[in-house]
């Protein structure tokens, strides 16, 4: 017997957020894991905006653009639902969000919590709890808009990177100070403030932590 699984997708942000997250739902829909062929899926589907459809089938775009029902529509309507769990495939700052409302519904998810999803998705946050626990990070600071007290004393090459988003959006390698303050004024179209790091060269590795 399978489980009846949501996945959450897409995005209320932006249309590159939304896409970005349709691609990985879609790869994973597309997989036909083994463990999961008995599962029954549905597909909830976050649209730019805040909206939300339903949906069985993700892989043409037709199959989206349901009937569009807002938040606490679309809330009781996944309480009528009843999933055993959702699976969320957002990228986008507002993730900790939805995790948040999946928790006041009583919906067990694969993931982090609404709190952890939160320090993770600012990257201010993560960097002042890395420090905390005394774990290495690279010698930087963190900005914020309109703030000339707060200055960047390292060398370059340097990383300037906006404090939320995902997916390597705004980060941008600088090799002076003009161009480190170039990058912070685009880094802060994204929100209020930045890190800046120093550049450490290297293979990066992105893996997920199960505690």
């Amino acid at each position: 017997m399978g489980h009846k699984v949501l996945h959450l997708l897409g995005s209320p942000t932006d249309e590159f957020s939304f896409s970005i997250s349709l691609m990985y739902a879609r790869s994973l829909a597309s997989a036909k894991y083994q463990e999961a062929v008995h599962n029954t899926n549905i597909y909830a589907v976050v649209h730019p905006g805040g909206f939300w459809s339903f949906t069985d089938d993700i892989a043409q775009d037709e199959a989206l653009a349901g009937k569009m029902f807002e938040v606490t529509e679309a809330l009781a309507a996944v309480r009528e639902m009843s999933p055993d769990l959702m699976l969320q495939h957002i990228l986008c700052a507002k993730r900790p969000l939805y995790n948040a409302m999946f928790e006041i519904l009583n919906i067990p998810f694969i993931g982090s919590s609404s709190q952890a999803s939160a320090n993770i998705a600012d990257k201010a946050a993560t960097r002042a709890l890395l420090l905390q626990a005394g774990l290495p990070v690279p010698h930087g600071v963190v900005v914020g808009r309109g703030d000339h007290c707060v200055r960047y004393d390292g060398g370059f090459p340097a990383v300037v990177k906006p404090c939320k988003m995902e997916n390597s959006v705004g980060v941008q390698i600088v090799h002076n100070e003009v161009e480190m303050e170039e990058a912070l004024e685009e880094a802060f179209a994204y929100g209020d403030t930045a890190v800046v790091d120093a550049f450490i060269p290297g293979r990066e590795v992105r893996c997920g932590v199960i505690a």
